[in-house]
């Protein structure tokens, strides 16, 4: 038989007379070097380039057949991705012929797990049942908290189709208690278990259970997180379990993470456009069809959590309002705006510049004042030539308005400067 990386590592460790203590000391356990040595875990390529250190060997010693764990592990992730598309039967082939590898490539626990939930999924109870209680089993002894935990919830799921209450809840609560049990909890996780075991409860007839379960669901995702939270707790829980030697659960999480974080950046492209495109149909003259647009916009931004866009969205219908000669509800607008956009920006200085102009428009004049006064510091702590130039200049004609003749001609002076200032950035004048 060809020699495996497993294989490999035990005869260098024991040539060299080291044990599986000391090789694992500070870098895994050492019942994961033991897994390791028997091909029923797979390093990834930092630990083994830590191994091939301690033991003193060149790594591309124990690099055997790179290709072919390519091809099984992409097989692998084929087939996670079919359940999770809820394409079952066309992942269970992938998962069968990988658990006919000799020796195994993919962890056995982890292909075995996958294959229960397909076969849970259609309909092959009893076989899925047999292989839970298998991944449980070893899951247990390996202290794998989180294989445990999603044995646990399926084990529930799959007595729960067999209308068997009691159990379903028992294989819950065990589940239940090994989650809350965890330094760093996965709410959402418990969230799902809370409302499994309330339909449980339910459907016994213990109405107070039942009430108790779904209240504590609710607590656990009263305050909703965004994508990219969601995500930061996925990458703390693959942290944590990388730590504690648990490979496969942090690549589960980390994939979590990767794949929310990238659905929180492009829902923020989305938006982007939306907005450019609702800005750019309202100035030429479809302004009821950009303000709805602008709208649904600022109001899908506020539920993915991102505020700064939905100020955006809000700058630009306040604009638009304003140009129409609607200020009350450009007004109203524009203080959304500005408790949603970024502090100490030029965006916050911008809606600040749009308030004071709706407030001059309607003749309120000192509120206008202050507006002007505002976002002028902002802009000059920003060394922003164009907007002190154009607040200078309104604050001449509020203060002419007001009177305060000596004040309106320091303004215009100061316009003056600014705008001088912003000639020689942009090289008009030397």
């Amino acid at each position: 038989m060809k020699a495996t990386v497993g294989s490999k590592i035990r005869e260098v460790r024991m040539r060299k007379g080291i044990t599986q203590t000391e090789l694992a000391n500070g870098l895994v356990t050492p019942s994961m070097i033991s897994q390791i040595e028997a091909d029923k875990a797979n390093p990834s390529y930092s630990l083994l380039y830590a191994i091939s250190e301690r033991l003193e060997t060149p790594l591309e010693y124990f690099l055997t057949d790179v290709q072919n764990q390519l091809e099984k592990t992409s097989a692998f992730r084929i087939a996670i991705a079919y359940i999770n598309c809820q394409q079952d039967e066309e992942a269970i082939p992938f998962l069968q012929r990988l658990l006919e590898d000799d020796p195994p490539v993919i962890p056995i626990l982890d292909v075995t797990y996958y294959l229960a939930v397909a076969l849970l999924h259609t309909g092959k109870i009893h076989e899925a049942h047999a292989k839970f209680e298998y991944v449980l089993e070893n899951a247990l002894l390996q202290k794998n908290t989180e294989r445990i935990i999603q044995c646990y919830i399926e084990l529930g799921n799959l007595e729960f189709q067999e209308h068997d209450y009691p159990t379903a809840i028992h294989h819950w609560r065990r589940g239940y208690a090994q989650a809350k049990e965890r330094e760093l909890t996965d709410r959402y996780q418990l969230a799902q278990i809370c409302r499994l075991l309330a339909l449980a409860y339910d459907k016994i007839g213990d109405l107070d259970a039942c009430h108790r379960y779904y209240t504590e669901a609710h607590q656990y995702v009263s305050t909703p997180e965004t994508h990219r939270e969601v995500a930061d707790t996925y990458r703390r829980l693959a942290t944590q379990a990388h730590e504690e030697g648990q490979f496969d659960v942090a690549i589960e999480y980390a994939m979590n993470a990767s794949i929310l974080s990238r659905q929180a950046d492009l829902q923020k492209d989305i938006l982007t456009i939306q907005i450019a495109y609702g800005k750019h149909i309202g100035e030429n003259n479809q302004t009821e069809e950009a303000i709805q647009l602008l709208e649904n916009t600022a109001k899908q931004a506020q539920v993915y959590g991102e505020e700064e866009e939905a100020g955006k969205a809000h700058i630009a219908i306040a604009e638009f309002l304003f140009d129409t000669h609607c200020e009350e509800l450009a007004l109203q607008y524009a203080i959304n705006a500005l408790q949603a956009v970024p502090k100490r920006t030029v965006m916050q200085a911008d809606t600040l510049y749009l308030l004071a102009n709706i407030h001059q428009k309607s003749g309120e004049l000192n509120k206008a004042l202050e507006m002007y006064q505002q976002a002028m510091l902002i802009y000059r702590d920003l060394d922003h030539a164009q907007g002190l130039m154009k607040c200078h200049s309104n604050l001449g004609i509020v203060y002419s308005n007001l009177g305060d003749f000596r004040h309106a001609s320091d303004s215009l002076e100061q316009m003056r400067s600014a705008l001088e200032q912003m000639l020689h950035e942009r090289r008009v004048i030397s």
